[in-house]
This record gives structure tokens, sequence and C-alpha cells, in this order.
């Protein structure tokens, strides 16, 4: 083989692989559970990550078919804690729900600049994906609002960034926060459906 046959060959090879490589990772983008949130994802089960007696289930809903349960933990690297949800049934405790949580009590402006620092980050992750837009007042307190940024994978998956403005009275004595979510078609079913 000439030299600029062997020049063009390894062109045609880089080329090749740099396209493998993109469509691997489009392809990982619509895997819900490639994202986590400190070392979590939904699928797996939280007891691989706390003991049982730490798990404590909470029921703010109508419905309890989920259970939520929430822990602040000072190792972790990004967030102060999370809220997940699991069957409140399931003994294996396996994740349908988990949001990572930073704290902006009475701080909600610093809350929507963060929340707009990670969007720029998400735009380019899931550019193919859906993206919506939604500020509403709460389903679980008519004084408090949410603004949502969430996107919509091919397998109706979601991933979600929203800024939480908690009424001062709240009947959950809730801190205004950040949350990004990693959130199962099945869960986002039943928060729409059956929950409130």
């Amino acid at each position: 083989m000439r030299h600029g046959e062997k020049l063009l060959f390894m062109r045609i090879f880089l080329a090749v692989l740099v396209l493998v490589f993109s469509i691997q990772s489009l392809t990982k983008a619509d895997d819900i559970r490639d994202f986590q949130i400190e070392g979590m994802s939904v699928g797996d089960s939280l007891l691989d990550y706390y003991p049982k007696n730490k798990l404590k289930k909470d029921y703010f809903y109508n419905s309890k078919k989920w259970a939520s349960i929430a822990i602040a933990d000072s190792n972790f690297t990004t967030y102060e804690g999370f809220q997940a949800h699991v069957k409140s049934e399931d003994q294996n405790y396996i994740i349908g729900h988990i949001e990572g949580m930073i704290l902006y009590d009475k701080n909600i402006e610093d809350c929507y600049s963060k929340q707009k620092e990670i969007i720029l980050e998400l735009d380019v992750l899931f550019k193919g994906s859906k993206k919506t837009e939604q500020n509403k007042t709460h389903s679980a307190d008519h004084n408090s609002s949410t603004k949502h940024i969430y996107y919509t994978l091919d397998s109706g998956d979601l991933i979600n960034v929203t800024c939480y403005d908690w009424a001062d009275n709240n009947k959950n004595n809730f801190l205004d926060k950040l949350g990004v979510a990693i959130i199962t078609e099945e869960f986002m079913e039943w928060i729409n459906t059956e929950a409130y």
C-alpha cells in the first residue's frame, strides 16, 4: 500500500470510528439508567446504598402506590440530599424516581440562576429530545409554585430540572429548592393521573 493510500485509509478509518462512537453516545443518551444522582439511578435498589432502617417511607399523596424516601447526606459531592420514590409494596426498594436536591431557602432567584446553568448543559446532551418548560402552582400546595424544564426521551422517561418556590406556610414545611430528577415513564404517569 502506497503512502497516499495509507493516509486515505487512515482518514476513512478515523471517520468511521468517530461515527460509531457518536452513534453509541446518542443511543446511551436515551437510556435513562445511564444518568445518575450521586451514583444512584432509576432501576437501582436503594438497599444497595443505605440500610433498610434509614429508608423511612413517607406518603404525601392521595394514592399510596408509591412511597417517598428523602435523605440528607453530607457525603454527597453535588447535592445536599435526595428524594426517591419506590413502590409501597416493593421490598427491594427499586427506584422509579430520584431527585438530587439543593436548598435555596427564601432565595429562589439563585435557584433560577443555577437552573439556567444546568439547562445549558442538558440542551447539548439532549439535543434530539423534546424539551418542555412549565410554570405552575404545585399540586400539593396551591400557594406554592414550580418552574419545570424537562426533557422527554424516546423511551417516555424524563430528565427534569425544577425550582420549587414553596409558600412560607406550606403544610409540609418544605423549603425552596432546586431538584434535578430522573423519572421513569411509569412513575410520571402515576403522578399525573393518580397521586393527587
